[in-house]
Formats: structure tokens, C-alpha cells, sequence
């Protein structure tokens, strides 16, 4: 899920995972940086999560990374320095992402007896033709933090709202198994 998403993202992005949901995404300047802005999202929801990273990871992030209990880390690389920091904490795996995924790929799932085949769902498309159809039009800085949120969303498992500001969430929903509140004792 977390490969799934950061695909789909700037560089020097930051992606936190916990159940196979997104619990904080960031874009900055730095993958640090944006470390920092993904945990800001649900510090508590990252404890025992995973963490995709789309740029080498560096020295100080994984100093950072440390401060923390996490199952995987995944990045493109790693320096010969942050390995040697991350390499301290018992049973966490890193993993070393070699190859992108992007362009037209299928997506397939397993199921009992078989297998689904469909097209992956990209959403830049979406973007490429966009029409305002309100009075009052987004500014540059609102339509990139729509992209941003909307990338987010489209990788949440259902019925999700994401709140986001200057390519940082600020709160992420996943939907409930029942919305029907009759049922509720």
C-alpha cells in the first residue's frame, strides 16, 4: 500500500503506514522533513507501522526513525551510514525498492480459485483535464494540495475523507465496516 502510494508522489516524500492504511503522508524539500510532517499526521498510529520513503535514505532520518518501534522501512537506497543506525533495532526489516512502477501496469489480487486482472487506478488523468465549475476558482497553492489530498484518498481503503494542507495531512478517515447507527447497541 505504501509502495502503492508513494509511486504516485513528489520526491523527498514520506509515506506512513499501519494496517494497510496510510496513517501520514508529507511532501517538502527534504525526506526528513517530510518524515516529521507524516508522523505530525497520527504520531500514535505509526508505532509498529511501516515507512516508505521515495529518496535515499540519509543519517538523519534514520537517527529519527530510531526514536521509534517500526516493523519495515522501505526506500530506493540507503546510505552506508543510515544502515548502520537502523541496523540496531532488532527484528525491523528494510526493504530496497528497485524499480518504479509507474505507467500503464495491471493490477492483480488472488482470490480463491483464481485471480483478478484490472487496470491500476492513476489519477494524474484526472488532473490533466480538470474543469472549475464553482464561482470562485482554487489558487495554484489549493489545486496542489487537492492533488495531494486526492492522491492520499484514492489509497485509502474505503469511503475516506483526508484532510490536507501544503502537501501534509492533517487527518486521515477510513470508512466503518457499518454506517447504518440503528444497529448500534
Amino acid at each position: 500500500a505504501g509502495v502503492e502510494l508513494i509511486e504516485e508522489l513528489e520526491e523527498n516524500s514520506a509515506v506512513i503506514i499501519k494496517h494497510n492504511n496510510p496513517s501520514g503522508v508529507a511532501t517538502t524539500n527534504s525526506a526528513l522533513e517530510s518524515y516529521l510532517r507524516a508522523l505530525k499526521c497520527d504520531p500514535v498510529a505509526a508505532f509498529g507501522g511501516i515507512v516508505v520513503l521515495n529518496t535515499q535514505l540519509e543519517e538523519d532520518l534514520a537517527l529519527k526513525l530510531n526514536e521509534l518501534f517500526l516493523e519495515i522501512i522501505v526506500a530506493p537506497s540507503f546510505s552506508e551510514k543510515s544502515l548502520e543506525i537502523l541496523r540496531k533495532k532488532k527484528d525491523r526489516r528494510l526493504l530496497k525498492q528497485l524499480k518504479r512502477l509507474s505507467g500503464d501496469v495491471n493490477s492483480i489480487r488472488s482470490i480463491p480459485g483464481g485471480f483478478l486482472r484490472q487496470d491500476c487506478d492513476r489519477i494524474k488523468s484526472d488532473f490533466d483535464n480538470i474543469k472549475i465549475v464553482t464561482q470562485k476558482s482554487p489558487t495554484e497553492k489549493e489545486l496542489e494540495d487537492l492533488k495531494f489530498a486526492y492522491t492520499v484518498c484514492k489509497n485509502v481503503k474505503s469511503n475516506t475523507i483526508v484532510f490536507a494542507k501544503d502537501k501534509m495531512t492533517l487527518g486521515i478517515g477510513a470508512g466503518q465496516v457499518s454506517r447504518d447507527r440503528k444497529s448500534v447497541v
